[in-house]
């Protein structure tokens, strides 16, 4: 049986933390922060990084929003292919959500 080669393609992409989409033999690469991006765009929400890093994870840290100042907005961090939403009532606690969960949140 022979090995479908997109699929290792994919694999290894995935492995470096984004997502191969093939459609029709044509190829492009979109990482995860990009897809989260502009399924905010979609519904007018705007993705800015906050210059900060997470205490516990050491990883950077997102707003999300309606407003370019960020007010009302909503923090989140990315590792790997999931997000992690901070909880409104503990800051510093965050919680896996989808890229869904994550927009209806905020809107």
């Amino acid at each position: 049986m022979k090995k479908n080669k997109g699929y290792r393609r994919w694999q290894k992409s995935k492995e470096r933390g984004t997502m191969r989409f093939m459609e029709r033999g044509a190829t492009s690469t979109a990482s995860f922060r990009q897809i989260v991006e502009e399924s905010a765009a979609e519904v007018d929400l705007i993705v800015q990084s906050l210059n900060k890093t997470d205490t516990r994870s050491g990883m950077p840290l997102y707003r999300i929003s309606r407003a370019i100042d960020g007010k009302a907005g909503l923090t989140f961090y990315l590792e790997e292919d999931v997000i992690f939403l901070e909880r409104k009532s503990e800051r510093g606690q965050f919680d896996p959500v989808s890229v869904e969960d994550l927009i209806i949140s905020c809107t």
